[in-house]
């Protein structure tokens, strides 16, 4: 059995990250040959996941967060975490150290290069100049505690010992990247088996749900309009408190896009709540103009060409497959000739163009979603990311996607990673060097 000071399981940003920041701490402190340290992961190379971030070219993070755009069960630990790391820092942190030269669009940061595999590769490179191992092909499958209080942690790929354990597992989006949410059973059997509480898993963590991802429709004229792409707006359940503009895409099954992602997570996180939910979207089709300006426009258009048919007279507006939907939704016969259009059938279309109430039917599984939502619940844990009235279990911590906090597109889930991985190899540090 091998024995190491500290594994850190998961390869994935929040374990690249944690090892990253363990490794600077201990040079910054004269201290990098003290500490035997390990990455475990059950692919075959580091940051699967992470590759695939930002459609291959990694958004890193955003220089205009918003902590309160985050989701979770503890808003002020999620905001001292992220003030202690925050996207300034990472930048300063990735440049500096890591060799990460960033390049930002708006408020959006991403590698120099546009690519992805940069941050995985220079990652992997600080780690390995450092001491770091990595070992492949290792699924955990159970951690239990020796008879000398060090924690043996077995795997597909043998039994390893160590001291201090961080758990960086991810969440299970996107799970043929092995982040497939298995670690919650055994995390929560290792916490049952080390506590004197009768905790139940919906105490210990909010049950998974996919985030970020597209939704189903039922309405099964829209799919005619599969591969299409609009500039829409876009809120949920008809309250528009909340309205996302962007490129809506309609697929075979329903819509997707940035602004139907960002709509999204509520949406799954309450048809998995609530089973017989129903929820429904309305969207504005006429590319950010007002139910009174689109009204102008379509009235200008049949009077402008009153012996047209409707259809060809919104030509300049929108796709003809799309005008013949518009149309059959309001029950207009796309033939008709303008001039026999009448006020209120205008009203009628102005109504459906701008205020299209769909019923959602599903959402995209894991294998769609860029992040779960849901996971090891920040009240469970101490403010190190350690778990609360454990004394048996003081040498774990915990962080990224695992736990209960996601967000919306635009670099604020890895954000999420790097600072929440800061806060654990922080602890972890500190647990050892500030109780000599």
């Amino acid at each position: 059995m091998t024995n190491f000071d500290v594994l850190i399981i998961g390869a994935g940003s929040a374990g690249l990250m944690s090892a990253a920041r363990l490794a600077f701490l201990l040079s910054s402190n004269n201290r990098s040959n003290d500490l035997k340290i390990a990455i475990i992961d059950s692919n075959s190379k580091a940051g699967r996941k992470l590759a695939l971030t930002g459609n291959g070219r990694c958004n890193i993070t955003n220089s205009s967060l918003n902590v309160d755009w985050f989701n979770s069960d503890n808003s002020s630990l999620v905001s001292s975490i992220i003030d202690d790391f925050d996207s300034e820092e990472t930048i300063s942190f990735l440049e500096n150290q890591i060799g990460i030269k960033t390049i930002s669009k708006e408020s959006l940061v991403y590698p120099y290069t546009l690519r992805s595999s940069t941050v995985v590769d220079s990652l992997r490179f600080y780690l390995e100049d450092n001491g770091v191992s990595f070992i492949y092909d290792a699924k955990v499958q159970e951690i239990c505690i020796s008879s000398d209080k060090k924690y043996i942690v077995s795997t597909t790929n043998g039994e390893f010992l160590t001291n201090k354990i961080i758990i960086a597992t991810g969440g299970s989006s996107y799970p043929n990247t092995g982040s497939d949410g298995a670690s919650l059973n055994w995390i929560y059997k290792l916490y049952k088996a080390n506590t004197n509480l009768d905790k139940k898993p919906d105490d210990i963590f909010v049950k998974p749900a996919p985030a970020l991802t597209k939704l189903n429709i039922s309405n099964r004229d829209l799919h005619k309009l599969s591969g299409y792409r609009f500039q829409v707006s876009i809120y949920y359940d008809k309250e528009p408190s909340n309205v996302e503009k962007g490129e809506l895409i309609v697929t075979d099954t329903g819509i997707s896009g940035i602004c139907v992602m960002q709509i999204s997570s509520n949406i799954c996180r309450n048809m998995i709540d609530k089973t017989d939910l129903t929820p429904s979207v309305v969207i504005n089709f006429a590319n950010g103009m007002s139910a009174d300006e689109l009204n102008k426009e379509i009235s200008d258009r049949i009077n402008l060409y009153p012996e047209r048919t409707i259809c060809n007279a919104l030509s300049g507006l929108f796709p003809r497959v799309a005008c013949e939907f518009f149309c059959k939704m309001c029950g207009i016969n796309s033939e008709t000739i303008c001039n026999r259009i009448t006020s209120r059938r205008i009203a009628m279309l102005v109504d459906v163009i701008s205020k299209m109430e769909l019923q959602v039917s599903g959402f995209g599984g894991f294998d769609f979603a860029q992040v779960t939502s849901g996971g090891i619940k920040l009240n469970a844990l101490n403010s190190d990311l350690s778990f609360k009235n454990s004394p048996m279990l003081d040498g774990i911590y915990l962080c990224g996607e695992i736990l209960n906090v996601d967000g919306p597109c635009g670099g604020y889930n890895l954000q999420w990673a790097w600072s929440s991985a800061n806060r654990a190899a922080t602890a972890l540090y500190r647990g050892i060097y500030e109780n000599l």
